[in-house]
């Protein structure tokens, strides 16, 4: 018999598994390609002598994943079969044997050339984030902490396999001190997981970087930073809705990243839940809700009628004296009058248009799946713009002013939406009350945190 790692070609051991080649090394074990005799079916046999053992914590992690993988079900993690141990040239040898999945890592395909279509990539995603959705939901939470292109076999069928739970750690039970030896591999392992403190936010990130990996294929340490994340844009060109989960994915800091694999899948599937109040109690405000995920919000602005009709009489008269004296001027060829008389002319076009700004001026605002954005119009004319990406969505609060007109003091409520790098201002001009500025900011928080990752 050929010896291939520590055993042989064909050996059976523990006398029902018959060795066929040696298809990994890493670490302090081997795993093995073998044929369970019982059952003629191919196993996976991941062998691990005691004499490779160079700390107790090793054989600790080892033994800790066969006792998970005993107690955990997913389609998309390979089944345990078998554990045991057997005695051989004096050393002891500890087996696990699981279901084999015929197929090749992230890692090896990317290697191999192989280049994901963007439906691949999403398809992947989806059913690792349902890989994740099962095991943080077991009580104990069970976090991997080494999701990475090597611990994701791609089968003949297609389908994702999340392998290799030797580095699993239970939310109540661990995480490894900073002190001691940490378990994950750099630049899929979260700056938390480095100091000691993994958690369910962890595992989204080790698996947000390895889509940046597929999507580039490019090991994720040769990117730069720009303070929130690595800076993979320039080299991928993908849909903005799924490039935003990855981003959400993959922030340094896990209070900024996105931290429930549900909330990530449902977004990812374009699920949303609904706001609940589809109406604010004021006339100023009307909710209308375009779809799931999609929502309009009109702003009446309080209008001072008398200085809008006012304006318009007003308008009207100094337009019909500037272009009374300038038409002539005009028709005479007398072009430095003309010029003279040029800002009165541009003062008259303005007066109408501030007037039924003031009379008919509106506020929308546009609550998207992935942005938000403000625009004010003018009987359909929108004049101004400005929007603000969920991704940068820091948070919202309600702001009281006081506004002085004839010696009165008027107090208003304004909503003040905050980004990493704008913010936005709802209020001016529309005499909210506390009630409407604060459902308002409920309205808003809650549908960004419905649609996005917060």
């Amino acid at each position: 018999m050929e010896n291939i790692g520590i055993l042989s070609q064909s050996e059976i051991i523990n006398n029902r598994y018959q060795i066929i080649l040696l298809i990994g090394k890493g670490g302090f074990g081997y795993t093995y390609l073998a044929l369970d005799q019982v059952d003629k079916n191919e196993v996976a046999i991941k062998v691990v002598p005691f004499s490779n053992i160079k700390e107790w914590k090793e054989l600790d992690l080892f033994e800790r994943e066969i006792k998970v993988l005993k107690n955990i079900k997913h389609p998309n993690i390979p089944a345990y079969i078998d554990d045991f141990s057997f005695i051989k040239n004096n050393d002891q040898y500890f087996v696990l044997v699981q279901k084999y999945i015929k197929g090749k890592s992230l890692k090896q395909l990317i290697e191999d050339g192989k280049r994901f279509s963007i439906q691949e990539v999403e398809n992947i995603l989806k059913s690792l984030l349902e890989v994740l959705v099962y095991l943080h939901n077991l009580q104990p939470p069970i976090i991997h902490r080494d999701i990475k292109p090597n611990n994701i076999i791609i089968g003949e069928d297609g389908k994702p396999y999340l392998v290799d739970f030797g580095s699993v750690g239970s939310l109540v039970k661990d995480t490894v001190a900073a002190s001691n030896t940490f378990v994950g591999t750099i630049g899929y392992m979260s700056q938390e997981q480095l100091y000691g403190k993994a958690i369910p936010a962890s595992d989204i990130y080790s698996l947000g970087m390895t889509m940046v990996y597929i999507l580039t294929g490019k090991d994720p340490v040769s990117f730069d930073m720009d303070g929130e994340k690595v800076k993979y844009d320039s080299y991928v060109n993908i849909p903005n809705r799924l490039k935003l989960l990855i981003d959400k994915m993959i922030m340094v800091d896990y209070t900024r990243r996105i931290g429930d694999a549900k909330k990530a899948l449902d977004y990812l599937n374009g699920k949303s839940l609904q706001v609940g109040e589809e109406r604010l109690a004021s006339k100023k405000v009307k909710v209308e809700v375009i779809s799931d995920s999609v929502k309009m919000i009109n702003f009446k602005m309080t209008a001072n009628r008398f200085l809008g009709i006012f304006l318009i009489f007003f308008s009207i008269a100094w337009d019909s004296m500037v272009f009374g004296v300038a038409l002539p001027s005009i028709v005479a060829e007398n072009l430095n009058f003309v010029f003279f008389l040029l800002p009165f002319i541009i003062a008259g076009i303005f007066l109408p248009l501030f007037a039924c700004y003031n009379l008919f001026g509106n506020y929308s605002l546009f609550l998207n799946k992935d942005y938000l954005k403000l625009e004010k119009s003018v009987l359909g004319f929108v004049f101004s713009s400005k929007s603000l990406n969920y991704i940068d969505y820091k948070g919202v609060k309600v702001y009281k002013k006081v506004s002085r007109s004839n010696n009165n003091y008027n107090e208003y409520y304004v909503v003040n939406v905050s980004g990493i790098k704008n913010t936005i201002e709802i209020g001016d001009l529309m005499g909210f009350d506390e009630d409407d500025a604060e459902f308002l900011a409920q309205v808003i928080d809650k549908h960004i945190k419905d649609n996005f990752l917060t």
